[in-house]
């Protein structure tokens, strides 16, 4: 898939066109690619009908290596703050990934402000007394 980067000013966001992304299809490198992702802790896009018609960008939460199928728990989330009504899948419906080499940022914890109460409540330790 090929995509360009380009400002469309009605929208205000970026729109991708023309830029090239090499989605890895191949059963043996999309489970792979997963459990790099469970062990690095980075994102990867997924494409499955089962999460919907398009690649979400989120984690590796488990592999699960079965006799006669492979399970994949994902992040219950997407980078977007997408929720997964389904995010346990057999690799068998995943499609293709691509793989990121950034860390998954929880995008719900990534909007806490450290000025907040939950911030603080979050981050504070027991008192010993």
């Amino acid at each position: 898939m090929i995509m360009r980067n380009r400002f469309d000013s009605s929208k205000g966001l970026n729109v991708y066109e023309d830029q090239q992304f090499d989605f890895i299809v191949d059963r043996e490198k999309i489970l792979q690619v997963l459990i790099s992702s469970k062990i690095n802790g980075s994102a990867v896009g997924v494409y499955s009908p089962a999460l919907g018609n398009a690649m979400f960008i989120t984690g590796v939460e488990e592999v699960i290596l079965a006799d006669h199928d492979t399970v994949i728990v994902l992040k219950q989330y997407d980078m977007s703050g997408h929720l997964f009504e389904n995010y346990t899948l057999s690799l068998e419906d995943i499609l293709s990934v691509y793989p990121f080499n950034t860390p998954l940022k929880n995008p719900f914890l990534d909007h806490l402000e450290k000025g907040t109460d939950w911030f603080n409540i979050i981050n504070s330790t027991p008192d010993n007394d």
